[in-house]
């Protein structure tokens, strides 16, 4: 079954076996593409495909996980409409992987896609606009990502004793270590 063969894929990208981990999302998004278009199988249909591009991406084939992020954006839009929150996460790992590839034009495109989306419905979680402020940091752009730093702190935990991130533009985060504007090994 599709939803097993995708479930062992996430198993094995979870336990570093991306090989067979990508030979278990592929397996279940040939089933998936051959099921009926409702909409529940659509959305696992776009899950797998993300699932995927991260297994991609993992490998170093970021083509490939460009590809499925696309093609998971594509399903996704078509399920849900284009302002529909479960987009804000898609944009933000097509926008990292685009930067990756040193694509900085669609990666500020796609971010600014996520951004709007957090904005205009004011969807998301502090996960994501955490995830955000470090990508916007990333692109080049460090007084946007404190503005989406602060957002994240406050979505986090409203009542929570804010850390001070240093070298990051004082970016307040409750949980530094489990964000991503924490100072990471090895990096700048």
């Amino acid at each position: 079954r599709a939803e097993q063969r995708d479930m062992r894929g996430l198993l094995y990208a979870g336990a570093l076996r991306y090989a067979h981990a990508l030979a278990e999302h592929d397996a279940a998004i040939a089933a998936w593409q051959q099921m009926p278009r409702r909409p529940d199988l659509q959305r696992r249909l776009y899950e797998s495909l993300h699932a995927r591009a991260k297994v991609h991406a993992e490998l170093g084939d970021r083509p490939a996980a460009i590809a499925d992020d696309h093609e998971a954006l594509r399903v996704a839009t078509e399920l849900h409409g284009a302002d529909h929150p479960a987009l804000i996460d898609l944009y933000l790992d097509l926008a990292r992987q685009l930067a990756s590839q040193g694509d900085t034009t669609g990666a500020k495109a796609a971010a600014q896609h996520a951004s709007d989306l957090l904005r205009s419905r004011k969807h998301g979680t502090a996960r994501s606009r955490c995830d955000l402020a470090a990508l916007t940091r990333d692109l080049g752009d460090p007084v946007a990502a404190e503005v989406e730093a602060r957002a994240a702190a406050k979505l986090a935990a409203p009542a929570a004793p804010l850390a001070r991130l240093p070298g990051y533009g004082g970016c307040y985060y409750p949980d530094p270590g489990r964000c991503a504007l924490a100072p990471q090994p090895g990096r700048r």
